[in-house]
C-alpha cells in the first residue's frame, strides 16, 4: 500500500492508511533499504571530526544530501589510516549508497577496490 498505492483499491488504501495512522507505524528503513537495494545513506570519513575546516565541509555535504533524501553517517578516523579503512569497510557492509572520503591516507588500491564494487566514491585529499 505504501510502496505502490496505485495497485491498491482506494477503499482498501484508506482502511490501511487509517490503521497505519492509528498505530503510529513507521517503516523499518533497514528492511526498506534491502527491498529497494539502497539505504539512502552516504558515508563520510574524515581524519579529525573536531577540525573546524572539516566541519564546514561536512555541514555542506549534510545540507545537500538531506535535500536529496539521504542521511549521512560521519566516521572520525582520528588521524589513523587503519581506523579510516575499518570505517569504510563497516559502511560498505551496511549497504551505504556512496562514500565521501576526506583523507590522504587511504591507499589507491583501497579506492579502486571500492570503485570496483560499484559504490560511488568521492575522495578529497
Amino acid at each position: 500500500v505504501q510502496n505502490h498505492p496505485e495497485t491498491v483499491a482506494k477503499a482498501t488504501r484508506e482502511k490501511v492508511q487509517a490503521i497505519i495512522d492509528e498505530c503510529n507505524y513507521t517503516p523499518n528503513w533497514f528492511a526498506r533499504g534491502m527491498n529497494l537495494g539502497k539505504a539512502e545513506t552516504i558515508g563520510i570519513i574524515v581524519p579529525d571530526i573536531l577540525n573546524p575546516s572539516y566541519m564546514e565541509i561536512i555541514k555542506g555535504i549534510e545540507d545537500i544530501m538531506s535535500e536529496s533524501g539521504y542521511i549521512t553517517v560521519i566516521c572520525d578516523g582520528s588521524h589513523d589510516a587503519q581506523k579510516e579503512e575499518e570505517s569504510i569497510d563497516s559502511l560498505i557492509k551496511r549497504n551505504t549508497d556512496g562514500l565521501i572520503i576526506i583523507s590522504s591516507s587511504i591507499s589507491r588500491k583501497k579506492l579502486l577496490s571500492i570503485k570496483s564494487m560499484g559504490i560511488p566514491i568521492v575522495s578529497i585529499g
